[in-house]
């Protein structure tokens, strides 16, 4: 009975809520719920849903039968109120609940709405990643970075972008040091930013080491997380963080800023623009100097007109006004 009064403050507070009319689509290991609006995009996710899931299992190294519900709210009310348990941040557009074996998913058109561009194939895998790593670990304590790392591997795979936002962090000094990566997360967007690409880079070291199963296995069977990745990785605890520390040195540096091809053709064109603006510079000093030259040319006499000597494919001034002017 003590829960009565929170329930009636939620349907007085939020009355719309209650409003939403769910439609529904059923796949072997999901259950998608959606307002009209969003018909299109829960097919779209329940006709990659089961692959996306198979490759999720397979790489992590757990399954499970439980159906996971999939829900798509449809705007950013009802996304931030139908979390089960948190308030997520004001930037989130995906949630995942491995307890309540629950997915919720804000609405594509919602966040266009918002002025964001969603991928919903994307955060659908990263939120999958959650559920089944959160239920193979069910009861244990799960590092924040292997959560995101392998998540963020399973819905955007490495590329220049990353690279470069990487590399930036780590020039600038703004690396999060592993250890503050196991309990807590940045709340703001920059910080989340950098704690994304280094979990991912995290797991990216684990896979070179063919360590991932490996970690999950340990962490199942209690043991602790340095103890889990020590004994995954084959290096000592107390040398972790200097290992990943000297991993991020040798593969981001001032190089990988030049050499990815989206950088590269970046710098092309800036190249390019430069040499335009610069010719076009010297041009104009080029015809400023001929102008100067010609006014200091006056073989006549002061009192007798000059005449210029013809510049080559420059018209004079009153062809190039009548020309302006016809045209």
């Amino acid at each position: 009975m003590r829960w009565l009064p929170a329930i009636a403050v939620l349907v007085i507070a939020y009355p719309a809520l209650a409003e939403v009319e769910y439609a529904q689509r059923e796949t072997a290991h999901f259950l998608f719920e959606y307002a009209a609006a969003d018909e299109k995009t829960a097919a779209y996710l329940a006709d990659h849903a089961e692959k996306i899931r198979e490759d999720v299992t397979y790489l992590i190294g757990f399954d499970f039968k439980a159906r996971t519900t999939v829900r798509i709210a449809p705007d950013l009310q009802t996304y931030q109120h139908t979390q089960p348990r948190v308030i997520v941040p004001e930037w989130s557009v995906g949630a995942a609940f491995p307890a309540e074996n629950l997915i919720v998913l804000l609405s594509p058109s919602a966040a266009l709405e918002d002025g964001r561009n969603l991928e919903p194939l994307q955060i659908f895998k990263h939120e999958v990643s959650h559920v089944v790593l959160g239920r193979a670990l069910a009861g244990r304590s799960t590092p924040r970075w292997l959560d995101e790392g392998i998540a963020e591997h399973l819905s955007e795979p490495w590329n220049s972008r990353k690279t470069f936002r990487m590399t930036l962090a780590v020039l600038t000094g703004r690396k999060i040091p592993l250890s503050r990566l196991v309990r807590s997360w940045p709340k703001d967007r920059d910080g989340a930013r950098i704690a994304y690409l280094e979990s991912q880079a995290f797991v990216d070291f684990l896979f070179r080491h063919g360590a991932v199963h490996k970690v999950v296995d340990a962490l199942r069977r209690r043991e602790s997380v340095e103890e889990a990745v020590a004994s995954a990785t084959g290096i000592p605890v107390r040398d972790l963080n200097t290992e990943f520390d000297d991993f991020l040195t040798r593969n981001y540096t001032w190089v990988h800023l030049f050499i990815e091809g989206d950088v590269v053709w970046g710098f092309a064109s800036f190249l390019f623009i430069l040499t335009v603006i610069i010719s076009a510079i010297k041009s104009r000093r080029r015809l400023r100097r001929m102008e100067l030259e010609d006014e200091l040319e006056d073989p006549g006499g002061a009192g007798r007109p000059r005449r210029r000597r013809p510049r080559r494919g420059r018209r004079n001034r009153e062809e190039l006004d009548f020309d302006d002017w016809y045209n």
